[in-house]
């Protein structure tokens, strides 16, 4: 829950960014019961890496979400919630760990 509290807390304590490492749009198996209204009006920079096919929130539930501008996403090929692809995926947990870090950085830097 890290990332989400962090983020619901972010608009009221000034922060500069948040960077959330995979967030819960909802809970796994859960679509209809979102966890996002705070997402639709933040204000503070926001960067979400998130794996293409996590049970919290897939790329394709993402995608059709209304989020604030101000609220980036990065996806990670085929990753789970912990950034972990399928073996025919052809990429490798590591390889996304560091995409999610290169991500945070880019992101850290452009504040």
């Amino acid at each position: 829950m890290g990332g989400r509290i962090a983020s619901m807390i972010a608009d009221a304590e000034g922060v500069a960014g948040v960077v959330c490492m995979g967030y819960p749009f909802h809970p796994p198996r859960q679509p209809d019961r979102l966890r996002i209204d705070h997402l639709k009006v933040m204000r503070t920079p926001t960067l979400i890496c998130q794996g293409e096919r996590d049970p919290f929130g897939t790329r394709a539930e993402v995608s059709a979400m209304q989020l604030s501008p101000a609220v980036r996403l990065h996806w990670l090929p085929d990753g789970d919630h912990g950034f972990a692809p399928r073996r025919r995926s052809g990429t490798d947990a590591a390889a996304n760990l560091r995409e999610a870090a290169a991500a945070a950085a880019a992101f850290i830097r452009s504040l």
